[in-house]
């Protein structure tokens, strides 16, 4: 991400999305919109296409929130972005875990069902 183009923020966890003839639609518990949610740390984000919505959960609380990738409009996929402004330095010999809760569901969920299916998935 910080080697690529601009705004790219690539890395991490990733899910590519079905293309359908409409763009999907991307929100979080407080912003709408794929400019809105690309790079935006939350606690989840949701993105919801024809009949199908995918929602991603941070679970694990972390000193470093991550931020999430997402691209609607030139194709749909959403994931984390380990490294979006900046490098994430691992030294030698350590590691670090991110654990990201993802949910398919059927439909087209609003802000409370994703809330909703987020609080039930990761209590799990």
């Amino acid at each position: 991400a910080t080697n690529g183009r601009p705004g790219a923020a690539y890395g991490g966890f990733f899910w590519r999305a079905p293309k359908e003839a409409a763009a999907p639609t991307v929100f979080g518990p407080e912003a709408t919109g794929e400019e809105a949610v690309h790079g935006a740390r939350a606690d989840w984000v949701a993105m919801c296409g024809d009949g199908w919505t995918l929602v991603h959960a941070g679970a694990t609380a972390t000193t470093r929130r991550d931020p999430w990738f997402v691209r609607a409009a030139e194709y749909p996929g959403t994931g984390s972005s380990l490294a979006y402004g900046e490098r994430l330095a691992v030294p030698a010999g350590e590691t670090f875990v991110r654990r990201v809760v993802t949910v398919v569901a059927d439909g087209r969920l609003d802000r409370d069902g994703a809330a909703a299916l987020v609080r039930k998935a990761v209590a799990s």
